[in-house]
């Protein structure tokens, strides 16, 4: 018997070594997550140790002298304006984000 297909019989034998052949591969996919979890794992705490290693080298950028982050959350009278000369109508702005909005402002 094909052990990827599981043939009905009349004894039922067939589903039963079915079964058997289906938890000897689930068997082996457990013990390949388990490498797969150990070696991730492994490498981030391999990369972690690199991250300490550049914060503690002499010129390194200190995590405060990052660019900050803009989030846009409003779309303001002038940048509405400014889409209007652009093109966009009333209702265009009006369902646009404010995230696309300064995307056409190029902000």
């Amino acid at each position: 018997m094909n052990p990827r297909h599981a043939s009905a019989t009349p004894s039922g034998r067939g589903d039963a070594c079915a079964r058997i052949t289906i938890g000897a591969l689930m068997g082996d996919a457990d013990d390949y997550l388990r490498q797969l979890l150990g070696q991730a794992a492994a490498e981030a705490a391999y990369l972690e140790g690199l991250g300490r290693a550049e914060a503690d080298r002499p010129g390194a950028p200190t995590p405060s002298a990052a660019a900050p982050v803009a989030v846009s959350l409003m779309i303001t009278r002038q940048q509405r304006a400014a889409l209007r000369e652009r093109g966009f109508s009333d209702e265009d702005i009006r369902t646009m984000t404010p995230a696309e909005a300064h995307r056409h402002l190029a902000l």
